[in-house]
């Protein structure tokens, strides 16, 4: 791979990724989830000094707590890998690392298309599963795996196609997805 080339594709793997990452806050702060921050902190406050009070009063309460508990970690299991995803991503923001002023030959990333709506947000996270997987995904391993609507997918797939991100392949009559370098 030329300089150029690997200039050209650093460009439009900065530009996917912050069309996907703009797209996924969008639609967080469109469902409300920092509102519910809060509400969530004051439920564990609440049911923490419940507990506390059950615990020191003596009287068996019968509430489940144990269960809560185990819900919570399940969604923390759940959540601090992309918490510890946006922090390293986050260090790209330091003044250390400031983008370096564009020279006149430098590559644009106007040739990447902005990520459509339809791909809800599966477009980063199809990359992401072939990363992982090291290998070519069918597309019901990754609908399974995503578990994403069909059409959700179909538009993440497509527009990564079109992209040059991945390849879409028959291979016997299923649609094998794999990243392209």
């Amino acid at each position: 791979m030329s300089v150029d080339e690997l200039t050209r594709n650093i460009v439009r793997t900065v530009a996917t990724a912050e069309t996907i990452l703009t797209h996924f806050e969008d639609a967080l702060r469109r469902s409300g989830f920092a509102e519910g921050a809060e509400q969530y902190g004051q439920l564990a406050d609440t049911l923490l000094g419940q507990r506390m009070w059950a615990a020191s009063s003596g009287q068996p309460s019968g509430a489940r707590f144990g269960a809560v508990g185990e819900r919570a970690q399940a969604i923390h299991a759940l959540l601090l890998p992309y918490v510890e995803a946006f922090r390293k991503m986050g260090a790209l923001a330091e003044p250390a690392l400031a983008d370096p002023p564009p020279t006149d030959d430098a590559p644009q990333d106007a040739d990447v298309a902005p990520v459509p709506q339809e791909t809800g947000g599966a477009a980063g996270r199809v990359l992401a599963a072939l990363e992982r997987s090291g290998r070519p995904l069918s597309m019901t391993a990754l609908r399974a795996e995503l578990r994403v609507p069909r059409a959700e997918l179909d538009a993440a797939v497509r527009w990564l196609g079109e992209e040059h991100l991945v390849e879409v392949r028959d291979a016997g009559g299923r649609q094998m997805v794999r990243s392209l370098p």
